[in-house]
């Protein structure tokens, strides 16, 4: 991550990597997790990663084409 662990315990914040979300319930704010357990949050930030996926298309290589993983480096 980019921060360190002291930072998420100053806040608050649990983290929780590699473990994957079976299903939210957003009514009762809690999140079934895939190995079955049950959470509870105040709130939720959901990380999914950031892998560009580009589509085998003919020439692509040639073209200007080009994939954007963070907000800082797209061109609006």
């Amino acid at each position: 991550t980019l921060q360190d662990d002291s930072y998420f315990k100053a806040n608050n914040v649990e983290t929780m990597i590699g473990v994957g979300a079976a299903s939210v319930d957003a009514g009762t704010k809690t999140v079934t997790l895939d190995d079955g357990r049950s959470v509870s949050y105040d709130r939720l930030l959901i990380g999914t990663g950031s892998t560009s996926r580009v589509p085998p298309v003919h020439g692509i290589e040639d073209a200007d084409v080009f994939d954007v993983s963070v907000s800082a480096t797209a061109m609006f």
